[in-house]
């Protein structure tokens, strides 16, 4: 009947109408990468496939099909008649380590990768090719079907490539408030496709209920037609038979009665079927109503679910756009902290500044109310140097002396010598005087050569000793101007014993005429030369015991020498002692100035995360670690000093504050790179385990 063939056709124009021909199934959100990615899609009956169609992977916002990051080519089943949907599946797999190797350039190399696809009674063997998937770069990607003429069939919602760990930390509070904010819509929509699917199942019901009753109609039409029919042929005349009676009057009006029931019935029947055929008419002018209506419903159904299709392909871009947001967001704020430390470090530099400032003005008036003390000590010192000085004199005039005595001594000798040379004319007494001679001239030249040597260190030690004292006087006048009137009494303007030395050392003094006659007449029977073997002074007319309580002297004043190095070895070591121990209390300061700053660290990421606009002032264990009264800032001066030097550069871990002095930019990165630092809390994690700061980096999204 017709109703029942419009019914059929109800489906069937809903399945023609599709959104998609292709339509993909099981689609993630993300897929790991560096693994294979298997595609299910399902083809519906008005696509026949062809051996050049294709499957590929494209960046969401692609705008051409060439566009493609990688394909697989799609192979059509052979057993497959009619239009029943086709469950189908490709691999997307990843080129093994040799392979990657070879440069390969989008170039797909196929191999023997096959699957087994189970679609009702259909089995379908598909091969699949190595593909060069996408690595976690944060895009989103989705699968479109082409067919041979370069038209999309079909598309997936989008996904991106993403470590799991990564994608559930990121993801997870996007995905609830875009739950939040899509759940009331999709209610929305669900009840009223169960509102349009409940109309549709009443209609139906109606429709079956109206059929039944119209049949029945039509079988009482049928049954009173044909009682109608037997009246009529009743009631026909028939030929007169000759031997029929006729009727009586009881009879006929019997007759007639019954006739007169059954016109009415007739009628009635008549009536009726009229009045049915109008209530079918109504009732088919309604379904036809009904039929456009669940055909308008329907389509406002496709259109809701292409609509639903286009809402989630925008959370999916909302998702992709809150997590960029979400990474600026840290970036930011990361930047936030380095500023407020920077900052923190610029007052705790200025802090610096003031306090060396206040010092050095205390120190000024320490050196002020000093400077009488050490003015008293300077003229002590330049007392001491005058006497001795006026000793160094004495001695040199006495030196003087015995120079002269010397230089007597030796003209005599070379006087004695000379006569002792006329006087030997023998050969064998010859050659023994002149051994003897040379032996003489030996001494001789040697005595001049170790005079001429104590000449020039006397002249050397009384060029020092005058630098000494010029130098003692520039500094006496100096504090002299600095305190004039209180020093006034005791200011006193000594004459420089210069030009006495001078005259007495000038190149025309008789100390240094006629040296070279000492050279004659070495030796003297009745005044013998002896040398000290320590001083190498010449010593004519003394005998073996002045001789040795010379040498004697020199021997003390050796000792006194090697006390004295003993001494000033003995005070080195203790000053080295001294700055060990400064060393370490230093080294104990910076300890308990690191521990400070974590302090601080800690305080302003807890103060930051309660959203604090102004931090509070540091505690009073900062205060005390920058006190004036501390050595934290005692040569201070001396970590900034020639800061472009690379090699005494000084440099700090951004992470742990450890101080590097002597090495690279590259060097420092590679260490900080080596903390374990939480992303969010900027906490230093390198004693935990792998797992422990995972779950601390989880811990901040609860």
């Amino acid at each position: 009947m017709n109703d029942g063939t419009e019914e059929e056709t109800v489906p069937v124009m809903m399945e023609t109408s599709s959104y998609s021909q292709v339509v993909f199934n099981d689609v993630p959100p993300s897929y790991p990468p560096n693994t294979a990615v298997t595609c299910r899609y399902t083809l519906t009956g008005a696509l026949e496939p062809s051996t050049r169609d294709w499957i590929g992977i494209y960046k969401v916002g692609w705008i051409s099909t060439q566009k493609y990051y990688t394909y697989v080519w799609v192979t059509p089943s052979l057993d497959h008649v009619g239009p029943e949907p086709l469950v189908l599946q490709v691999v997307f797999s990843v080129p093994e380590p040799e392979k990657r190797d070879r440069g390969l350039q989008h170039c797909l190399k196929c191999y023997c990768d096959v699957n087994m696809v189970v679609t009702g009674k259909y089995s379908i063997l598909l091969e699949t090719e190595e593909s060069y998937l996408p690595k976690d770069d944060g895009e989103f990607y989705q699968f479109c079907y082409v067919d041979s003429f370069g038209h999309v069939k079909g598309a997936s919602t989008p996904f991106c490539f993403q470590n799991p760990a990564e994608a559930s930390l990121g993801c997870s509070l996007e995905k609830d408030l875009l739950v939040i904010t899509t759940q009331e819509q999709t209610e929305k929509m669900e009840k009223e496709k169960e509102d349009f699917m409940k109309e549709i199942v009443s209609l139906k019901e109606t429709n079956v209920i109206l059929k039944k009753e119209l049949d029945e109609r039509l079988h009482e039409i049928c049954r009173l037609r044909s009682s109608i029919e037997d009246l009529k042929s009743k009631d026909k005349p028939e030929s007169p038979l000759p031997d029929v009676p006729s009727f009586t009057s009881t009879e006929e009006q019997n007759y007639a009665q019954s006739l007169t029931s059954l016109q009415e019935k007739y009628d009635r029947a008549v009536q009726k079927i009229h009045l049915l055929k109008r209530d079918r008419t109504e009732l088919q002018e309604q379904l036809e109503l009904k039929n456009g209506e669940v055909l308008r419903l329907n389509t406002l159904l496709k259109e809701t679910e292409q609509n639903y299709n286009k809402g989630l392909d925008q959370v999916k871009l909302l998702q992709v756009d809150v997590q960029s947001s979400r990474k600026d967001y840290e970036k930011l704020q990361t930047e936030i902290q380095e500023l407020r430390m920077k900052k923190t470090l610029e007052d705790r530099r200025a802090e610096n500044k003031a306090l060396q400032t206040s010092f050095s003005e205390h120190e000024a008036q320490l050196k002020e109310e000093n400077c009488k003390v050490q003015i008293q000590a300077l003229l002590s010192q330049l007392t001491e140097a005058r006497g001795l000085l006026r000793s160094e004199v004495q001695s040199c005039k006495e030196a003087c002396k015995r120079a002269e005595t010397a230089e007597r001594e030796l003209k005599e000798v070379t006087r004695k010598l000379e006569e002792i040379t006329l006087k030997q004319t023998e050969d064998e007494k010859n050659n023994q005087i002149q051994a003897q001679l040379q032996q003489a001239q030996d001494k001789i030249y040697e005595m001049a050569e170790t005079s001429r040597l104590d000449r020039e260190k006397l002249v050397e030690r009384n060029e020092e000793l005058q630098a000494e004292v010029n130098k003692l006087k520039r500094a006496l006048f100096d504090y002299q101007v600095a305190s004039v009137a209180v020093m006034s009494d005791h200011i006193s303007n000594p004459q420089s014993p210069s030009a006495s030395l001078e005259q007495t050392y000038s190149p025309d003094s008789h100390l240094y005429k006629n040296i070279d006659d000492l050279t004659a007449n070495p030796s003297d029977p009745e005044k013998q030369i002896r040398v000290c073997q320590h001083c190498h002074e010449v010593f004519p007319g003394i005998n073996e015991v002045e001789l040795e309580e010379h040498e004697q002297s020199h021997k003390a004043q050796l000792q006194q020498a090697q006390d004295k190095i003993y001494e000033m070895a003995e005070t080195s070591r203790l000053d080295r002692e001294k700055l060990v121990e400064r060393n370490e209390e230093l080294q104990a300061e910076v300890n308990k100035l690191k521990r400070a700053l974590f302090d601080y660290q800690v305080a302003s990421v807890a103060a930051m995360s309660d959203q604090i606009s102004n931090p509070q002032s540091p505690s009073a264990s900062l205060e005390q670690t920058y006190s004036p009264d501390s050595h934290l800032y005692d040569n201070i001066d001396d970590l900034t000093a020639n800061p472009s030097d690379p090699e005494k550069q000084i440099r700090v871990c951004q992470h742990c504050h450890e101080v590097f002095p002597g090495i690279n930019e590259v060097e420092l990165e590679e260490h900080e790179q080596s903390h374990k630092v939480c992303p969010l809390c900027t906490l230093i994690c390198d004693d935990m385990e792998q797992q422990e700061f995972e779950d601390h980096v989880y811990s901040h999204e609860d």
